[in-house]
């Protein structure tokens, strides 16, 4: 396992190397045109009007994810309860406060201003969605294999260590890939990847990819209560005598049953994987037929 995690380790270095490259090599490009203003297809006031929806979701992501970040470091208790998903939720919320900090406060007028955005955008904004595919996988992990979410965990650097070498491994890579073949560029209100048929390619299908991965944990996660639900049958079985409620297993320390599986607690442990999808697939849709059309038509 430390052999694996400094494998991981070296390949993201050898990646923040490679980025890092170039990123130098792309800034160069755009040194001579460090004042230039950039093309925009509004009028100023039209431009204004449309940039006001996406500067108020990130207002509000960037706050939300301020206070996520902030709760982590001051709440010891809640931290440290399910530490390992607390640890990868605060991954993910850095990468939003600086994603949601792209938009509020870089609106690109010129080149070098628009490098910096495309490359916030892969790194981070793509980086945020695949940790939370990483998620998903970690809390099903604790759930199903270590049938515990406060039991010891001896093998959880490595395992966080093998989810950072791929979501920054893949950030990296896109990225210089995106920056040293000079695929980005201006959008309309933003920059990003200028070819349609590669943001699909450098975002979203890693996205579904990522979101296929939390449905199945989701669905392995539902398997496992469903079998403790049974085991609490089949207790209850032998109870029923006692005044026990089929299938439940009476917890008289706290006031409460064991062993059930509310109807409200399958619709939460649902919500947020089929709220991504609902976010998520208007844009995908976009991407789509852009890609299929091949019109490179701004966001």
């Amino acid at each position: 396992a430390a052999a694996a995690a400094a494998a991981a380790a070296a390949a993201v270095a050898a990646a923040v190397a490679a980025a890092a490259a170039a990123a130098a090599a792309a800034a160069r490009s755009c040194t001579r045109g460090h004042g230039q203003q950039l093309r925009s297809p509004f009028p100023p006031a039209a431009g204004s009007m449309s940039l006001t929806p996406t500067q108020i979701s990130a207002c509000c992501s960037f706050a939300g994810s301020f206070c996520v970040l902030l709760s982590l470091a001051v709440c010891d208790q809640w931290r440290n309860r399910l530490r390992s998903g607390k640890l990868l939720m605060g991954v993910i919320s850095f990468f939003d406060f600086v994603t949601a900090a792209n938009y509020v406060f870089n609106v690109p007028s010129t080149r070098m201003e628009c490098l910096i955005q495309a490359t916030t955008i892969q790194i981070f904004e793509v980086g945020s969605w695949n940790y939370n595919a990483m998620l998903g996988i970690e809390i099903a992990f604790i759930v199903v294999s270590l049938n515990s979410l406060h039991k010891h965990d001896p093998g959880m650097w490595q395992r966080h260590a093998i989810y950072h070498a791929i979501v920054l491994g893949y950030a990296l890579i896109s990225t210089t890939l995106m920056l040293s073949l000079g695929l980005w560029g201006e959008l309309t209100l933003w920059c990003w990847v200028s070819a349609p048929a590669l943001r699909v390619v450098f975002a979203y299908i890693p996205l579904w990819l990522g979101y296929a991965a939390i449905f199945y944990s989701t669905r392995r996660i539902m398997i496992k209560l469903s079998e403790a639900r049974e085991a609490g049958n089949n207790r209850s079985m032998t109870d029923a005598s006692a005044g026990a409620t089929p299938g439940c297993s009476s917890d008289s320390t706290r006031g409460r049953r064991r062993g059930c599986l509310p109807t409200g607690g399958v619709l939460r442990l649902w919500l947020l994987p089929i709220l991504f999808v609902i976010i998520h697939l208007p844009g995908t849709s976009r991407r789509i037929l852009e890609a299929a059309n091949d019109t490179g038509s701004p966001e």
